[in-house]
């Protein structure tokens, strides 16, 4: 299958949230994945204990990469997306909550409908944490869709972290993520730094209108550790 996806999901030291974010996404997604590839970057080995008996009980592929140091969000999503072989990544932090189904499927058909767009949002169009989204509603085959605007000064264009298909052919045009900005920018500095380098070759994202997702960890940030 020529469309097949990579679930590639960050982890640090909140197993609660992790746990309900996999759960969830089980529970809601409805198109097969080819493998689930969870990074933890905190550290910590009753952490990766946690996860590993976790992940033993569950049927599918997994694989857990730990990092024995904390590396920070975006180094490791360069390790894990090393690891990625189909043409799709769905990305997704530890801390979401899935509640609708099809919304792999639903993204797929907005990818696949322009070359130009790297990422779709899952989050509901009251919930884009400030981001502008186009009005204009588009189509792809039956799926409606928006495209993420630009903020006021022109610093960020839609790319973000937060969970959602992505194709791995715009990733290969700039990877890795790290050579953006150093690891001592704030996260979000480095977030806007590689949505720059994706808006310069035409890159856009874009978002399903209904919400498929929701965050889970506004009140447990581990920001500090470069990991939201």
């Amino acid at each position: 299958m020529d469309k097949m996806v990579t679930v590639v999901i960050t982890s640090f030291n909140r197993f609660d949230l992790l746990r309900r974010t996999i759960d969830s996404f089980n529970q809601y997604n409805t198109y097969p994945i080819d493998k689930f590839i969870i990074i933890e970057d905190s550290g910590d080995l009753e952490m990766k204990r946690k996860i590993e008996h976790y992940l033993s009980g569950k049927e599918g592929n997994y694989k857990l990469i730990f990092n024995e140091t904390n590396k920070g969000l975006v180094e490791s999503i360069d390790i894990a997306y090393s690891q990625v072989e189909t043409p799709y990544v769905f990305h997704s932090e530890d801390d979401y909550e899935y509640y609708r189904e099809g919304f792999i499927e639903r993204s797929l058909e907005v990818l696949e409908n322009d070359p130009l767009l790297m990422q779709v949002w899952l989050r509901s169009l009251d919930d884009t944490v400030g981001m502008p989204v186009e009005p204009d509603i588009l189509k792809a085959g039956n799926v409606s869709y928006h495209l993420i605007g630009h903020c006021i000064n022109n610093w960020w264009h839609g790319f973000c972290f937060q969970c959602g298909l992505r194709k791995m052919s715009a990733y290969d045009r700039i990877k890795p993520f790290t050579r953006w900005s150093p690891s001592t920018d704030f996260l979000s500095q480095r977030e806007c730094k590689i949505g720059q380098a994706y808006y310069a070759l035409g890159y856009r994202a874009a978002i399903l209108p209904e919400g498929y997702a929701r965050h889970t960890g506004q009140f447990r940030s581990t920001a500090g550790n470069q990991i939201k």
